[in-house]
């Protein structure tokens, strides 16, 4: 069984270090507490995340390592397995394996920590898929320290870890992670871009069919619970006037599109803005593999299914015709970028709100690839978006913020636009709100009441504190929408 080593780089400066406390459920019993230590380095300008598993005396480490290797060949099948492995395994180590001292509590949980690992987990991956502070893990073939990027060091880019994996650790690593999320992987289809049972994505590769180096895997891991507008607004992403308007276009069933490079946010920004969507509406989002996850009851995800056998795969640009059929409120389109842009347009064309993201860096990028094959698009439909939202990473990837708005007209106008911490431009000044509202029987003064309920309602929860909590927002959100009281 092996042990991930723990040593600090030498004339390293520790940056931080926290410990990672979890429970390995039981149904129906009482589960199995563990966890780990991590410390983050900084040595010759490189970040280092170095994780210090629970330590076990050599019998002890024996014995687990006895138990998880003999696991097939001498724990008979039992329904007490299904409802609690580790209890169950400790057990039959008492009473079939070598011979187990009495254990402290401090060694329950490292054998607990060590024995879920294997089993139950990802191996020695395990405490980096456990660690909610990681966004991504990467690990680009053999002999190479995988990499991650820590959602509070960011600054420091990609963080080198203490976990290095053979070709054959890494080999078996992949075929875990690919069967986990109900795929294969092999020579014959050596590309696997699924989700784990966790909800995160993973991309793996097998072998050197496509790659020289060997096998590589990469997880982009989302929160358990997602960012809410309330949070985004309180870490500078956006500000309450931004969001507000924001809101009240796609409130209008407007056509907006969120853009930037990759891991700039854009999944982030959009699923905080459809969660303050109207709770009664009926929403539809398709994506390619499961990222948005909201508070809605009328939410109905739609995710494709890739099969290699033919006309059994179906792909994103049949998910959205499936949606025009569904006369849905609102379509969320997880990621524009190929045939179903324009079943997307169709959509927003027959009256239903949209959002997607887009790679691009800026208007002219945008409209390009939108125009250009394969996409596309007429150049008379790109008036249909109401809005560009770009999203930007700090060059010292410290933060993520909304750089710009802009209104798709003949000639696009820019709305709004960060200014340091702030933001420069007035909601008050858009043509694309005055006309959606005009559609929808709004004076320019109920417009100007809605923006300021708005305004008002994220400016509340955010100087209340209730920002991280999806049940809070929820809350207060129905209260919002039963408490509208506009009158002439």
């Amino acid at each position: 069984m092996e042990v991930l080593s723990f040593e600090p780089p030498r004339d390293g400066s520790l940056l931080g270090n926290y410990l990672v406390a979890y429970e390995i459920p039981a149904k129906g019993g009482i589960g199995h507490k563990s966890a780990f230590a991590v410390y983050v380095y900084e040595a010759g300008g490189r970040g280092f995340y170095l994780v210090k598993e629970p330590y076990l005396d050599p019998l002890l480490r024996s014995t687990v390592a006895y138990a998880i290797a003999s696991l097939s060949s001498w724990l008979a099948p039992s329904p007490v397995m299904e409802i609690d492995p580790i209890g169950y395994l400790f057990a039959e180590l008492k009473r079939g394996g070598p011979n187990m001292k009495k254990l402290s509590a401090d060694e329950v949980k490292g054998a607990a920590h060590f024995l879920a690992r294997e089993i139950l987990g990802y191996s020695v991956l395990d405490p980096l898929i456990r660690d909610p502070e990681i966004e991504d893990i990467s690990c680009e073939g053999p002999s190479k320290f995988i990499k991650v990027w820590h959602r509070r060091f960011n600054s420091r880019g990609w963080l080198e870890t203490n976990v290095c994996l053979t070709q054959e650790r890494l080999d078996a690593i992949v075929t875990r992670l690919v069967h986990r999320s109900g795929r294969s992987i092999s020579t014959v289809s050596p590309i696997v871009d699924s989700v784990l049972p966790e909800g995160f994505r993973l991309a793996a590769t097998w072998g050197r069919e496509v790659t020289s180096l060997g096998s590589s895997f990469s997880i982009r891991k989302q929160r358990v619970e997602p960012y809410t507008l309330c949070e985004l607004i309180k870490g500078g992403t956006i500000d309450s006037k931004v969001a507000a308007y924001l809101w009240m276009l796609l409130e209008l069933k407007g056509f907006v599109v969120i853009a930037g490079v990759t891991a700039s946010g854009k999944t982030t920004l959009l699923n905080s803005l459809a969660a303050v969507l109207n709770p009664s509406w009926k929403i539809i989002s398709i994506e390619d593999t499961r990222e948005i996850a909201l508070p809605h009851s009328g939410w109905k995800p739609l995710h494709t299914r890739n099969i290699p056998a033919a006309g059994a795969s179906i792909d994103l640009f049949d998910l959205v015709k499936l949606s025009l059929r569904e006369r849905p409120d609102f379509v969320i389109l997880g990621e524009a970028r190929g045939q179903e842009v324009q079943a997307l347009f169709q959509s927003a064309a027959a009256g239903s709100g949209c959002v997607t993201t887009f790679h691009a860096p800026n208007v002219e990028s945008l409209v390009a690839r939108l125009t250009e094959p394969p996409l596309s698009v007429s150049r008379a439909l790109l008036s249909l978006i109401d809005a560009i939202v770009f999203i930007v990473k700090s060059a010292d990837g410290g933060r993520r913020f909304v750089s710009e708005v802009v209104e798709m007209h003949e000639t696009p106008l820019q709305l709004f636009k960060a200014d340091g911490a702030t933001w420069e431009g007035d909601p008050q000044e858009s043509h694309k709100l005055v006309k959606r509202g005009v559609g929808f029987g709004y004076s320019e003064r109920r417009m100007s009441y809605e923006l300021h309920r708005r305004f008002e309602f994220l400016e509340r929860m955010v100087g209340e504190g209730k920002t991280s909590s999806y049940a809070n927002i929820s809350s207060e959100l129905r209260k919002f929408y039963l408490s509208a009281s506009f009158t002439l």
